[in-house]
């Protein structure tokens, strides 16, 4: 749980009234399915809840099994928003999968901000409920009901499309500010509480082009594409109208030749390259080759997608004459000390390597605290001018428009990522 001094609950003035028991669902799994997940609350000791919170704040998140079969009409029966507690905790509500094929996304996030909780300072008293919403979809009453009370501060939206459209759908109403970590897909229907914390495909095409254009110039700089790409060569373009670009053949070796003429001619020094889909490795391969061939003795940058970058099947010592770039939304410095320490506490406490998303869910929940503490109810006028000084992830909130008119919230920060003799090292 989480709680906050003089927090007043918001009222919509129609607020349900739930008879009944104090009950709250709060990590929605079996225990025999999620052994992982067990390990999460092994060997720590739960902090004792003091009455008094404003001398020490606290947070308190409780884990209860899930139940496979549930009464609809009593899973809930009363939420807290008569109890006195209410007025000092900001309520945060994390709907994540922890089964299913994103399971391992979902336990890991919930695993970094389980391991935030318990080492961030406070200045607030703050209540993180989880559920687990690969359950909960299937008893879409009992979600409707969670959603349906003006409660929550912030939700932390699941992964599929359908499961964010869905609590988009039931929260709009509620004012809570809705952070979605990986969905970025333009059929979410965003909205102004709705803050998509993955950059989209078109944030990465920004990036490349803002970099190449301020270190090599918009006429020295080349998209090379397969037309199946046609739609991301349109998205580069409208970042600059400017770009110029080259369509090769099926086999990219077929067109050196050309590519040599236009790399001369042009004085090309850098290279885009939009090809993003893992059924492309055969024509990416062939194309960084043929690349590679044409530029002859001339020094060439080559920018492409994240999806490429630690990519288990390239060998990408056979290209070192090329220089390699990477977008990427989540790097981190392996070298730093806070990384090396948060590994190693991680490590030590559930006997595990921490993937990206534990790194992640850290920070979610540092900016969580941060935002709340800072603006309370102002997130949403407020979080453009939020930074992350201390998050292991960069995060550059911008409020952007959908293509039919509605405002939301898009972290639009991309790293660009060199690879030099076999090291990545973050270059902005």
């Amino acid at each position: 749980m989480i709680s906050v001094p003089n927090h007043q609950p918001r009222s919509n003035g129609n607020r349900l009234s739930w008879k009944g028991v104090f009950v709250m669902i709060i990590l929605a799994i079996t225990l025999q399915g999620c052994a992982f997940l067990e390990d999460l609350f092994q060997g720590k000791d739960k902090k004792p809840r003091t009455e008094k919170p404003d001398e020490k704040k606290e947070v308190e998140i409780r884990e209860i099994e899930w139940e496979d079969v549930t009464d609809e009409e009593g899973v809930i029966d009363e939420y807290p928003d008569q109890t006195p507690e209410k007025e000092e905790i900001y309520d945060v509500l994390c709907l994540l999968p922890f089964n299913g094929s994103n399971k391992d996304r979902g336990r890991s996030l919930y695993a970094g901000i389980k391991m935030a909780a318990n080492e961030l300072d406070l200045n607030i008293n703050l209540r993180i409920t989880t559920l687990d919403v690969s359950r909960l979809v299937g008893e879409p009453e009992t979600l409707r009901k969670v959603l349906s009370e003006p409660n929550f501060d912030i939700i932390i939206a699941p992964y599929s499309t359908d499961d964010v459209n869905r609590i988009v759908e039931l929260s709009q109403g509620s004012g809570a500010i809705v952070f979605s970590p990986w969905n970025t897909s333009p059929s979410i229907r965003r909205y102004d509480r709705y803050v998509q914390l993955n950059p989209g495909l078109e944030s990465h095409f920004k990036g490349m082009v803002d970099w190449t254009a301020r270190e090599y110039g918009i006429a020295q700089t080349l998209i090379v594409s397969n037309k199946r790409d046609a739609n991301s060569v349109k998205i580069l373009q409208d970042v600059n109208p400017g770009l110029e670009t080259y369509y090769t053949a099926i086999n990219p070796t077929e067109d050196i030749p050309r590519l040599e003429q236009l790399i001369i001619s042009k004085n090309v020094q850098a290279i885009i390259v939009p090809s993003w889909r893992s059924s492309d490795q055969a024509y990416f391969l062939s194309l960084l080759s043929a690349i590679n061939a044409a530029r002859g003795a001339r020094p060439m940058s080559v920018f492409v997608l994240s999806s490429w970058m630690n990519h288990d099947n390239i060998n990408y010592e056979q290209y070192s004459g090329l220089n390699l770039h990477f977008t990427n939304s989540r790097f981190k410095n392996t070298n730093s000390r806070a990384v090396t320490r948060f590994e190693d506490r991680y490590i030590r406490e559930f006997n595990y390597f921490a993937d990206d998303d534990v790194f992640y869910g850290h920070d979610i929940y540092r900016m969580i605290l941060e935002l709340l503490t800072r603006y309370d109810g102002r997130i949403k006028q407020e979080i453009t001018n939020y930074n992350c000084g201390d998050c292991f992830f960069r995060y550059d909130f911008t409020e952007e428009i959908t293509g039919d008119g509605r405002p939301y919230i898009l972290n639009d920060h991309v790293d660009i990522i060199n690879l030099t003799n076999f090291q990545y090292h973050r270059l902005n």
